[in-house]
C-alpha cells in the first residue's frame, strides 16, 4: 500500500515537472492532453502517454482526508491526558536487583513490577493514584514505596538497569488524578 503511494507520488510530481519543462501545444490544451515530448531515452512516447494526471483533485481530496485524520487523531490524544492536581517532583529510575531494590519485583501494595507502569510515590500519594508525566507522554500508577522516596521525590521503574542509569535524575512537572 505505502509502495503505491510512493509511486503514484512519484510518477506525480515527474509529470508535473515534465508539464512545465516542455509546455503543451495548443492543440493539446484544448483537449487536456499532455504536452508532446521529444522523444529522448529518458522520456519514450508511451511513458509521455501514461504520464497524465487525471486524478490531481483525487490526490488532494486523499492528502485533505489524511491530514484531518491525523489532526483528529492528535485531538483525541490531547483530550485523553489527564486534568488534575499539577506538582513538580524529581523524578528517577530504579530497577529490581539495583543494589536498592529486593529481587523479588513485588512492589509494596503487592503488585509485580511493571516497565511504563509502576512508580514509587511517597506516602502523601495513596495507592493507585495516576500520575501523567507530560515529559514522558506517559501515565504511571503509584504502587511501589522506597526508603529514599520522600515528599517531591518519584522513582519510576524500568526494566533494565541501562535504561535506568541513562534516565539519571530529572526536574519534572506531574498531573496527579486520584485513583
Amino acid at each position: 500500500m505505502i509502495a503505491a503511494r510512493t509511486i503514484a507520488c512519484s510518477a506525480l510530481a515527474l509529470t508535473l515537472f515534465i508539464m512545465t519543462q516542455f509546455p503543451a501545444t495548443e492543440e493539446a490544451s484544448a483537449v487536456g492532453a499532455p504536452a508532446a515530448l521529444p522523444a529522448t531515452p529518458l522520456f519514450s512516447a508511451s511513458l509521455a502517454k501514461s504520464l497524465t494526471v487525471p486524478n490531481l483533485d483525487e490526490a488532494r481530496a486523499s492528502a485533505r482526508k489524511a491530514k484531518a485524520k491525523t489532526a483528529a487523531k492528535q485531538a483525541v490524544k490531547r483530550a485523553a491526558k489527564p486534568a488534575g492536581k499539577t506538582r513538580h517532583f524529581e523524578v528517577t529510575a530504579y530497577t529490581v536487583g539495583d543494589d536498592f531494590t529486593p529481587s523479588h519485583g513485588i512492589t509494596a501494595s503487592g503488585e509485580r513490577v511493571k516497565d511504563g507502569r509502576t512508580l514509587a510515590c511517597p506516602k502523601s500519594l495513596p495507592f493507585g493514584t495516576k500520575v501523567y508525566l507530560p515529559a514522558l507522554d506517559r501515565t504511571y500508577t503509584c504502587t511501589d514505596r522506597g526508603g529514599m522516596i520522600k515528599e517531591g521525590h518519584l522513582d519510576i521503574y524500568m526494566d533494565s538497569l541501562k535504561e535506568a542509569l541513562r534516565f539519571g535524575r530529572r526536574q519534572m512537572k506531574a498531573v496527579l488524578t486520584a485513583a
